[in-house]
């Protein structure tokens, strides 16, 4: 029993000596994929400056720049770099918060060195720092954070950021968390607390540094968040859901922005909700553009010949954009006030007789007479009413009870009924809008664009 039991430590401790190894080259390997991946994309230069390897683990020194001139011409001397170290432990045994036992964990930190000249934080601490445990079905966790850290003068107070996610072989998954930021200026004095990011997507690493779409959701949130003593505002939201649909390979963005209650000034609003979506656009073009684009990292195009060689792709790739009619549409725009409520939405979309070349994309007239729209308008009666009197008000210099802005907002209302810009319907006022062919149309009635 005892030989036995012998013989599995002995087997044991030789899996635990001998397994990194053998892990060593495969993590290295993927390091250097990283540093490849980056230098495809254009503007971007990566380099590992060293590596010193051990039995057990290894450290990189890595080098990431990016030449701003590439993207914004008037930056053309202008460079960031940022380098960090990678600190890495080789399995099985790791014992890390992660996990005890897994292929590697290895730790990412940038020092901010440069960074301690503006701002103040722990000396201990790094500017930003990741620990990540890759398990051995591949799956990586991983935690980030950045310190608390303050300004030279005390103006801006930044509380703490952590996060932590996973990736797996079919989806990446990240939650964070900023408690508290703010800017004490003394005119207009800045607030924001408990900022959210969480993170979904459902697909695999290599698919999305294709470029292509693929099935992801993010969101950032904002408790409460004020600007002096005239902004407030509680809820506050972005979203950005992305979507494939596998049969068409067409691809769908919808962009939201939401706050449950805003205040600014005398006005009040509630469940203010702005969803805008990007429809039926060809994966296969964002496809070719990521593939073409790193094409161009290794000729070291100048930035004016970088932008010539993008108007020429997107000149000769029009045809693959357009031929599926994308669109642009305000699913929804609503939100409440004390007096009322309202909504409205859009759809938009290019005539697809024939397809535009890029010159004409840059016309503002090709847009008025080639642009489908289609708009829906509902404001409760009562709601354009004080908005009508509190806009009036102003222009007269008086109060909103005056009976001189009660009369002009009558006059003002009934002219725009007459109009027909707007119809009364059970207590709201509506508007249909359509544009086709360069001619535009409220409620039935030609109105001339231009």
């Amino acid at each position: 029993m005892k030989k036995i039991f012998s013989v599995i430590v002995f087997a044991l401790v030789a899996i635990c000596v001998i397994a990194p190894k053998f892990i060593a080259p495969k993590f290295q390997d993927q390091v250097t994929t990283f540093i490849d991946q980056i230098n495809k994309t254009p503007g971007y230069i990566a380099n590992i400056e060293s590596t010193d390897s051990s039995w057990f683990g290894s450290k990189n020194i890595i080098s990431v720049g990016l030449d701003l001139g590439l993207y914004e011409p008037s930056l053309s001397n202008e460079n960031i770099e940022v380098k960090f170290v990678l600190d890495t432990q080789y399995g099985p045994l790791l014992f890390a918060d992660q996990g005890i036992v897994g292929l590697f964990k290895t730790n990412l930190q940038i020092a901010g060195a440069e960074q301690r000249d503006l701002l103040i934080w722990d000396d201990t601490k790094p500017l930003y720092q990741l620990a990540a445990v890759s398990g051995f079905d591949g799956e990586i966790k991983f935690k980030d954070s950045v310190p608390a850290f303050t300004d030279i003068e005390k103006i801006l107070t930044f509380s703490g950021y952590n996060g932590e996610g996973k990736i797996g072989s079919d989806a990446l998954s990240y939650e964070g968390l900023l408690a508290r930021l703010s800017l004490d200026d003394s005119d207009q004095p800045v607030k924001a607390e408990n900022i959210t990011l969480s993170m979904q997507i459902e697909t695999d690493l290599e698919t999305m540094i294709k470029g292509g779409f693929y099935d992801s959701k993010a969101n950032i949130s904002i408790e409460t968040f004020t600007v002096g003593k005239d902004i407030s505002a509680s809820g506050l939201a972005m979203s950005v859901e992305m979507a494939l649909d596998e049969e068409t390979q067409l691809g769908t963005i919808e962009v939201g922005y939401l706050a449950k209650e805003f205040a600014y000034d005398e006005y009040q609003v509630s469940d203010l909700t702005l969803m805008t979506e990007l429809a039926k656009f060809s994966n296969q073009f964002f496809l070719d553009y990521t593939s073409f684009s790193q094409g161009l990292a290794d000729k070291n195009y100048a930035p004016e010949d970088f932008l010539t060689e993008q108007l020429s792709f997107f000149g000769d790739n029009l045809e693959e954009l357009f031929s599926h009619q994308p669109e642009f549409n305000i699913t929804d725009f609503s939100g409440s006030f004390p007096e009322g409520s309202f909504n409205a939405n859009l759809t938009s979309k290019l005539d697809d007789s024939y397809i535009p070349t890029l010159e004409e994309l840059l016309i503002p007239e090709f847009w008025v007479y080639n642009a489908l729209v289609n708009a829906n308008i509902e404001v409760d009666d009562k709601l354009i009413r004080n908005l009508a009197e509190r806009f009036l008000a102003k222009k007269m210099n008086t109060s909103i009870d005056s009976p001189d802005v009660k009369q002009q907002v009558e006059l003002f209302i009934n002219h725009f009924e007459q109009q027909g810009f707007f119809l009364h319907k059970d207590d709201q006022y509506v508007s249909e809008i359509s544009i086709e062919g360069g001619e535009a149309y409220i409620n039935g009635q030609f109105v001339p664009l231009i």
